[in-house]
């Protein structure tokens, strides 16, 4: 049986600083036990993460992958430690690296506060959920995110039986749950839906039982316009988000250090900042309507 693999992120990656002057995240602007999303559209549209909570990432595929590195790196830039429990056997650190560029961080100092664990066996995956929630499990005091991609689809697997797949899932999400609720953290969980293994439907109806919160994703294809469409659970909102490959910035990934933020009860009100990346000073109401994502 292989061994539970731990590695500091720096490790996986090349990566090397960067020579531009910080400039402040309008995203990493969050209000007291939530975290940004990593992009500044989502920000504005959506309830952020929130620490003591599990946000679940259902997606079909793998469209909210951009999005998940997109968080990791603003908590990462902010100079804060990131658990990642890989459950899909596919993290690359390196794509994190043009994301904290833009945030103007020290790409190698912050892939460094990146612990990844992996699990290759289903059982060793509730393992390493297990001893990261366990009571006393050496954690720096600072961190307040873990992220855990694909959690489910060991769990499905054929070699699995359905009866010990559910009670290994079911152990996991409580495991995560606890970790959430009793050291205030921010749990993020992805799951597939039609991965392969497939997610089968009881699996998917114990991770909506358990999820604080749901971000629900569908790509879009049309003859004018492709993306994804987002819905956010309990919140009720949707937006469609066309994100950009992983290796390109868009204007809305740069922040004007002119931008002026207005408070509305300790809070950014986004709607009411003119933007500079907007062509005519448009406001960000209409960067919303209008915008290609980021």
């Amino acid at each position: 049986m292989c061994a539970l693999e731990v590695f500091p992120a720096a490790q996986a990656a090349t990566a090397s600083k960067t020579d531009a002057e910080p400039v402040p995240d309008a995203s990493a602007e969050c209000i007291v036990g939530s975290l940004s999303w990593g992009d500044r559209l989502l920000d504005r549209c959506f309830a952020r993460p929130r620490c003591g909570e599990l946000t679940l990432f259902l997606q079909s595929g793998r469209e909210l992958e951009p999005l998940l590195l997109r968080v990791a790196a603003a908590e990462l830039a902010a100079d804060r430690p990131l658990h990642w429990i890989d459950g899909g056997g596919r993290i690359d650190p390196g794509r994190l690296t043009p994301l904290l560029h833009w945030r103007g961080a020290d790409v190698r100092a912050a892939l460094a506060r990146m612990q990844v664990c992996r699990g290759f066996t289903a059982h060793q995956l509730q393992a390493q959920v297990a001893r990261l929630a366990a009571v006393g499990e050496g954690t720096p005091e600072e961190l307040r995110l873990v992220i855990v991609d694909r959690l489910a689809a060991m769990f499905a697997d054929p070699q699995v039986a359905g009866g010990e797949g559910r009670a290994l899932l079911r152990s996991s999400l409580e495991a995560l749950t606890t970790l959430a609720r009793e050291r205030s953290m921010c749990v993020l969980v992805s799951v597939a839906t039609r991965a392969s293994p497939p997610l089968p439907r009881e699996h998917e109806q114990m991770l909506l039982r358990h999820a604080d919160a749901t971000l629900r994703s569908r790509p879009v294809h049309g003859r004018t316009a492709s993306g994804v469409r987002l819905l956010h659970q309990p919140s009720g909102e949707t937006l469609r988000w066309r994100p950009l490959p992983w290796n390109q910035a868009s204007l809305l990934d740069f922040t004007s250090k002119a931008e002026k933020a207005v408070s509305v009860n300790g809070e950014r009100d986004a709607r009411s900042i003119p933007d500079s990346s907007q062509p005519n000073g448009e406001s960000t109401a209409q960067m919303e309507r209008t915008a290609s994502g980021s």
